[in-house]
């Protein structure tokens, strides 16, 4: 009797319990696997949705601001017409000459608001001279509201570094640049005595927009296209078809990964097979440039 009980006491033998003990590392295993995979692909969407989100901002905000590019607030003003006539040249022309007005006289006059203009006595046009786009810099001004009262900026004048209420500066030189591998926006002078440079350089008047922690912006260009003028028949009378100028806008960045953020340009984003790499482009119509067709 006792000895039977004490049988059916014996437990399991060792076979038994090696197969349980792997049986058990297998899934320990396989939900550790398991774990790990969502780990990564949890990491991995957050870069992408990150650099979607860094990337996407930046081009809004830069297309946004560049379709003010070379807007003028006093229509009065010959200086500040729309745009009279056209150019071929990058970044555009403001001077007119006699060969202006000869162009002018020979250009068709049905819905060709072009004639319209008279170009007699005109002034510089105050908004473009500052225009230029490049790979990596884009550089431009505009009239900027409020304006047209006392002690703030006027209206067809170009500011750079005018007191308005409240003791703030107002600046209408505008721009975009790529530095180093940080997008940045030039945000002006600072104070009335002192003028920022307009050009991109390193200074206190450009701030950025991209944070390099997160995005490693490795490539910023603009592309600008002339406006163009053609012309067409129908029942026999001739029309003048307007394109106005445009810029295309190219950003091209990646994740920039923690591991590597001591590297320089897109090593900052890891090796090729390990990198999240966008780009974005965008076509902004620039219908406030003064140009003339050479």
């Amino acid at each position: 009797m006792l000895a039977s009980y004490r049988k059916s006491q014996t437990g399991m033998t060792i076979i038994e319990l090696l197969i349980s003990a792997t049986i058990a590392l297998v899934i320990l295993s396989a939900a550790f696997s398991l774990y790990i995979n969502s780990l990564n692909t949890a990491k991995d969407v957050t870069l992408l949705t990150r650099l979607n989100n860094e990337v996407s901002a930046a081009m809004n905000l830069i297309s946004r601001d560049l379709k003010r590019a070379g807007y003028c607030a006093n229509s009065t003003l010959n200086e500040c017409r729309a745009m009279p006539l056209l150019d071929s040249t990058s970044p555009p022309i403001n001077s007119p000459t006699s060969a202006d007005t000869s162009l002018r006289a020979t250009l068709p006059t049905v819905n060709a608001f072009i004639v319209e203009y008279d170009i007699s006595g005109r002034a510089a046009y105050p908004f473009s001279p500052l225009t230029d786009f490049t790979n990596g810099c884009a550089l431009y001004a505009y009239d900027t509201p409020p304006e047209g009262g006392a002690n703030i900026g006027t209206p067809g004048k170009l500011d750079s570094a005018t007191s308005i209420a409240g003791g703030a500066i107002l600046d209408e030189r505008h721009g975009f640049w790529l530095d180093g591998d940080v997008i940045k926006v030039f945000t002006g002078s600072t104070s009335a005595a002192t003028v920022a440079s307009h050009s991109c350089a390193a200074s206190s008047a450009w701030q950025a927009i991209t944070d390099r922690n997160a995005v490693t912006v490795t490539a910023l260009n603009f592309t600008y296209s002339p406006a163009s003028l053609s012309t067409s028949t129908s029942g026999g009378v001739t029309y003048n078809d307007f394109s106005p100028a445009s810029v295309t806008i190219t950003i091209t960045a990646c994740s920039t990964q923690q591991k590597y953020s001591s590297q320089t340009g897109a090593n900052r984003c890891g090796p090729l097979d390990q990198r999240f790499s966008q780009t974005l482009t965008e076509t902004v119509y620039l219908p406030n440039f003064p140009e003339r067709l050479s």
